[in-house]
């Protein structure tokens, strides 16, 4: 795998080498899962590191504390809170653009090799990934279909003020109106939905990709 690395470099294709070696990543876990592939082989290729994106960070970022204090911001004494507490950690914890999280469902958030993950999520160009999401994101969103009573399906709903589940899916504009509302709260104004680092030990924190 590290061999494969170099020869991408070599061959002066380090723009494509991350997207490679994701797609390699996810062969070599997929073989594990089917008993094709040791599992500590696929572990060690998963392990192999991507090539140093370099540019300009565009949009607003928040600092880790402003992170934190966005996701502790909804009042989890009722659903919706519980509900939007959810989507922030998915969004801040998973990477997720809005319109993945307005499309995850139960089925997507599946245990691989004692850790939680988000499976065959189809994002921006129709490119299918899959995405590690710490125990924290998950105790939030457990806490909020165990409070809707969401067996299947969609993990995000629309909701009414009085707390009541009101469709059977949530927008990609009202996710961007709840990042706001609550990046008021914080006092970080006019925070749009942009791209998130969050996975990473950065001190700097994006929200969410469009």
């Amino acid at each position: 795998m590290n061999s494969y690395r170099v020869n991408l470099e070599e061959r002066s294709l380090s723009s494509t080498i991350n997207q490679r070696l994701s797609a390699i990543r996810k062969l070599a876990m997929e073989a594990a899962d089917n008993g094709l592939m040791p599992p500590n082989i696929a572990t060690a290729i998963s392990r192999v590191k991507g090539a140093k994106q370099a540019g300009i960070r565009t949009g607003q970022w928040l600092t880790r504390e402003q992170a934190e204090d966005l996701i502790s911001a909804p009042n989890v004494t009722e659903n919706k809170g519980k509900r939007d507490r959810a989507l922030l950690a998915v969004l801040i914890g998973c990477g997720l653009r809005r319109r993945e999280a307005a499309s995850l469902t139960i089925g997507h958030i599946q245990l691989r090799d004692a850790r939680w993950v988000i499976v065959d999520l189809i994002g921006k160009g129709g490119r299918v990934r899959t995405v590690p999401m710490p125990s924290w994101t998950k105790s939030a969103i457990d806490s909020w279909i165990a409070a809707a009573d969401i067996r299947d399906g969609l993990v995000f709903r629309a909701m009414n003020r009085g707390g009541r589940v009101i469709a059977a899916s949530i927008t990609p504009r009202a996710i961007c109106q709840v990042v706001q509302r609550f990046g008021d709260r914080i006092g970080a104004p006019n925070l749009a939905p942009t791209i998130s680092d969050a996975r990473s030990q950065n001190s700097r924190t994006r929200v969410v990709r469009d």
